[in-house]
């Protein structure tokens, strides 16, 4: 991506970080209704890698 803040866009997605989207529990309702507090549920951000 050749936006100026793409890399802090790639950031808030990543679930490992501690201070991005799942880290500010941005997604909550969506995994709670998914059954996320007793069952392992999938993250719904995926990431596409393309080969060159």
């Amino acid at each position: 991506m050749a936006q100026p803040l793409a890399n802090v866009a790639f950031y808030c997605l990543e679930p490992e970080v501690g201070d991005g989207l799942a880290g500010w529990n941005y997604m909550n309702g969506y995994l709670k209704s998914r059954g996320a507090p007793g069952n392992s549920v999938v993250y719904p951000v995926f990431k596409y890698l393309m080969r060159v």
